[in-house]
Formats: structure tokens, C-alpha cells, sequence
């Protein structure tokens, strides 16, 4: 008899277990959600394309928009120090972005970005360029230098 319901007790306790980490399984699931939902944007190249977006990602606003400073390009020809963003800033703020395209001209190279996680008060996407001031092709080397707001 008392084997009988030492069996039951672990069978119990086994069930327990159970039940205790597919709670802490569920809770976690919920905390660590990213919703996930798909755009169609219009891509560098003037086509339009399918691409995810991570609703959790920082939006961008008007405000992150207009406060965005790009570099001077004589400060960069001539060693200025003025404050400017770089393509590293942004991604850490925003995320990556939904297209991207790098290019390179006369030794100079460049990266566009378009980011679409933004509030409709500042349109459908925002593109930006950056060109690489150090030409090691760092992210924090690749310095804002236009910035453009548009509706697809």
C-alpha cells in the first residue's frame, strides 16, 4: 500500500512540474512578444516591395525627424567638428531599417536607409543617406547628410 502512494505522490508532483514551467513558459512568452506585421513600401530603387516590421520598435515622430542633425559637409572636407548623427545613432534609436542600399562612387561610399515605423503624422517612411567620412565601413563612421520625409 505504501509503495502505491508514494507513486501517486510523485506522479503528482511530476504533474506539478509540469503545469508550473509551461505557466512560466506562457508568462514569458507574452513578456518577450514582438508583433511582427508586414508593409508594402516603396524601396530604393522606385519598386514597390513586402517587408516586416516590428511594431516594437521606436517610432519615429516629427519631433525625432526635425531633430535630426546632419553633418555640414565643410566640416567634413575640412575637419570640423560639428554634431551630426550616424547611421550606428539611428539604428540603435529605430531599429534597422525595412530597406537598404549601399553604394560607392569615386572611392566615396554611401548608405541609404528606408525606415517605415513611423506616425502618420510624419507620412509613410523616412529615408535617409549617410556616406562613410573614415572609408573603414564602420556604422559610426557613415554620417547623416540628408534626410527626406515622404508618403508612398
Amino acid at each position: 500500500m505504501e509503495k502505491r502512494e508514494s507513486g501517486k505522490k510523485l506522479w503528482i508532483w511530476f504533474f506539478a512540474a509540469i503545469i508550473f514551467f509551461a505557466a512560466i513558459y506562457v508568462v514569458w512568452s507574452i513578456l518577450n512578444a514582438t508583433e511582427i506585421k508586414t508593409e508594402k513600401i516603396t524601396g530604393l530603387n522606385g519598386q514597390t516591395k513586402v517587408v516586416q516590421i516590428n511594431e516594437n520598435t521606436r517610432k519615429w515622430t516629427e519631433n525625432n525627424y526635425n531633430s535630426l542633425s546632419m553633418a555640414n559637409v565643410t566640416d567634413l572636407l575640412f575637419g570640423g567638428s560639428s554634431s551630426y548623427e550616424t547611421y550606428g545613432d539611428i539604428v540603435k534609436r529605430f531599429g534597422k531599417p525595412a530597406d537598404s542600399e549601399s553604394m560607392e562612387t569615386d572611392g566615396m561610399k554611401a548608405k541609404e536607409g528606408v525606415w517605415v515605423n513611423v506616425d502618420s503624422d510624419l507620412g509613410d517612411q523616412v529615408d535617409l543617406t549617410f556616406v562613410d567620412v573614415k572609408g573603414n565601413s564602420d556604422v559610426d563612421n557613415y554620417v547623416l547628410i540628408a534626410k527626406k520625409q515622404a508618403d508612398q
